[in-house]
């Protein structure tokens, strides 16, 4: 029985422009809403803003823009799902097209995190 694998490299030939790959969370906001692309694969990271501790938790959600949908990437709460950002995490965004994150006070305490999108191809 053969084992599928894939890799993931940085997709350098995208077209789509993002002008929010990267950016800054205080305690309590979220990125607002970010257009991705359907059908993409991104990489999410994020670290908290000084040189002590990088462990932080991002949360996060998918919504669709008006050319795909009519449900935007809501504002993300302590019940949305959330992953370890200086861990990383490969999204699939399938049918949705946007995401928006969040930096929640009942994770992460007072802090601010730093953030990073890149969008990468499978091989």
């Amino acid at each position: 029985m053969a084992t599928l694998t894939s890799y993931t490299q940085l997709d350098y030939a995208d077209t789509i422009g993002h002008p929010t790959t990267q950016g800054t969370l205080t305690t309590g906001t979220s990125s607002g809403v970010i257009t991705v692309g359907k059908y993409r694969l991104i990489h999410i990271s994020g670290k908290v803003n000084t040189n002590g501790a990088n462990r932080c938790a991002l949360s996060y959600t998918l919504g669709n823009s008006a050319a795909t949908g009519t449900t935007p990437a809501p504002t993300p709460t302590a019940s949305s799902p959330l992953f370890l950002g200086d861990e990383g995490y490969i999204v699939d965004t399938g049918l949705y097209d946007q995401i928006n994150l969040a930096n929640i006070a009942a994770y992460n305490g007072a802090v601010t995190i730093v953030f990073s999108i890149s969008l990468v191809s499978k091989f």
